[in-house]
Order: structure tokens, then sequence, then C-alpha cells
């Protein structure tokens, strides 16, 4: 019973994802700026917008691996390439705020990749 609920949930919310990415192709190859400056920011908006769809599809389907019994199978974080993901998502809008930003790695962790702090400067 629940696994059809997920199922159906899952459902619903692929649907209009699918036509976002669909759209966001049809933007990329018919829309895009003549201006350099303006095409560069147009690409990193429209990637971004495809990199958070596939990331809420992948969501979707943990979700639904949820609602099956799992098996537990430990992994090493990558945590640079994790914070280098968050970093991505706020980047522009901190660029444009004239806020630097940057990624401090403080050498490794048993276990892990390396440590880091997120910073932001005026």
């Amino acid at each position: 019973m629940v696994s059809r609920l997920a199922s159906a949930i899952a459902h619903e919310i692929r649907n209009p994802l699918n036509y976002i990415n669909l759209t966001l192709d049809h933007l990329r190859a018919t829309f895009a700026p003549d201006d350099p400056k303006k095409q560069e920011k147009f690409n990193i908006l429209t990637t971004q917008l495809k990199s958070e769809v596939a990331r809420i599809n992948t969501r979707i389907t943990e979700f639904l691996n949820y609602s099956r019994p799992a098996a537990l199978e430990p992994k090493s974080l990558d945590l640079v390439a994790i914070a280098r993901d968050a970093m991505r998502i706020f980047e522009p809008q901190a660029s444009e705020c004239n806020v630097k930003t940057r990624i401090d790695e403080h050498g490794p962790v048993p276990g892990l990749r390396p440590t880091l702090s997120l910073c932001a400067q005026h």
C-alpha cells in the first residue's frame, strides 16, 4: 500500500519535471542571447535549473526506494565535491551582490575526503 502511494506521488511530481526539463532544452536551443556576457549567464542559469531538476528526480527515486526495505551500503563522501555542488546554488546571487565565495580545505579526515569550510567575504 505504501509503495503504491509513493509510486503515485512520484509519478505526479515527475511529469511536470519532465516538462520543465524539455522546456529548458528548448529554451537553450532557441532563445539563447546573442550577447556573450548574457549568453554565459543564460547558460549558467539554465544548467543550474537542469541540475536542480535532476536533483529532484534523484530525491524522488530515493523516496521510492524508502518505501522498500533498504540494504545499507556505507561509502566515502567527497566533501569538496558536495560543497562545490552546494555553492553552485548561491554563487550567482553572491556574485551579483559582490560577495566572494570560496572553499577552504583543511586537510584529510579519516575515512572521508578533505574537510572544508564555506566562506563568504564582502
